[in-house]
């Protein structure tokens, strides 16, 4: 606290004159107070620097990155047999054997058991119980298949899904994916003709070599996407048919038609694919977020949103994949940091259908 002294003294023959004069004040720290605020101080900026320095200056890592499966529903009746409805017409050719057997599935306890030498059998899919079916980015067609071999060991050998794709209604186009016993490379062609050595309705023919495992292996084919599309336009085009980039497709009819082969299918039918979710890990120099000192994630050069849930090394980062995942298909993954790092990585995808 301040205090005023007072002092009286005479100026100039004895008059008085009051004279404030304030004491000497200095605050007081102990020395040893002093030091222990100077030591936490000190501590705290050691921390903050610790934990804000690095991740402005090092590069984040990418230590792994997963896919969740999408989910499949059903766009068309019956795809695993499981249900005796009618939904599929079996024409088996003579001496063919084609029946719906118990305990051996992909994913259920049915499915289609074929063995047949010749190319006369036909199952036809009911479509009077879906309708014709319009196609958007999110459709596709697959199957399940654990193919055994040839059935009769000298001709061609595949199984042929024959999808018929209307065009507003007027037009149908036959597209014909044949999976099978062949050496050459995966392929597409365009067939006007009656015949052309594949399926008697030529068409789209995409052709794929199976794999001689005698595992179950799934396939799928998107059905909108601007190859299909474009497919679609330049058959119709072979007969002055011009189709317009909005144009509606609808898938309308089914046809399973097994050549000389032995197996078995499940798992067949149109299906509404929703998107699945990856996961990355990102490594980090620090406890603090990652998403604190993360400028974005780019995926394939885009940049997308992406949520996160923190851990002490490392964080994982999610987002949405719309495209259907397919076995072999590319991801590039960049995460960058506010101060400029960049870590970029190749992810594949391992388990998932085989992309007609």
């Amino acid at each position: 606290m301040h205090r005023l002294a007072e002092r009286y003294v005479n100026v100039f023959g004895g008059s008085r004159e009051l004279v404030p004069r304030l004491s000497s004040f200095r605050p007081s720290l102990g020395g040893a107070g002093a030091r222990k605020f100077l030591v936490v101080v000190l501590l705290l900026s050691l921390a903050l620097i610790a934990l804000v320095g690095p991740p402005l200056i090092l590069p984040f890592g990418i230590s792994d990155v997963s896919f969740s499966g999408n989910r499949f529903q059903p766009m068309t009746s019956n795809p695993s047999f499981e249900l005796n409805d009618g939904t599929w017409a079996i024409n088996k050719s003579k001496g063919g054997v084609v029946y719906v057997a118990e305990g051996k599935s992909s994913s259920g306890s049915r499915s289609l058991y074929i063995n047949d030498g010749s190319n006369l059998t036909f199952v036809y899919y009911n479509s009077s119980q879906t309708g014709r079916i319009p196609l958007n980015s999110s459709i596709v067609f697959g199957f399940d298949m654990l193919y055994k071999g040839r059935s009769n060991g000298t001709d061609v050998s595949s199984f042929q899904a024959i999808l018929v794709i209307s065009w507003k209604g007027l037009n149908s186009v036959p597209l014909t994916i044949a999976v099978g016993d062949f050496s050459s490379p995966p392929e597409v062609n365009l067939s006007a003709s009656t015949f052309d050595g594949v399926t008697p309705l030529g068409g789209i023919i995409m052709i794929r070599a199976v794999p001689k495992d005698q595992q179950w292996h799934s396939y799928e084919l998107q059905l909108n996407t601007q190859r299909v599309r474009k497919l679609v336009s330049t058959f119709l085009g072979l007969f002055n048919i011009s189709v317009a980039a909005d144009d509606e497709l609808f898938l309308t009819a089914i046809v399973l038609h097994p050549v000389n082969m032995e197996g078995y299918i499940d798992d067949v039918g149109a299906f509404n694919v929703e998107p699945s979710v990856a996961s990355v890990t990102v490594s980090k120099p620090t406890l603090l977020p990652a998403p604190w000192f993360v400028s974005g994630l780019w995926v394939n050069g885009t940049s997308v949103d992406f949520g996160s849930s923190w851990g002490p090394f490392s964080d994982t980062f999610t987002f949405r994949v719309e495209i259907p995942l397919a076995m072999g298909l590319d991801f590039r993954i960049a995460v960058q940091t506010v101060g400029g790092q960049r870590t970029q990585v190749d992810a594949y995808v391992t388990e998932a259908p085989v992309w007609i």
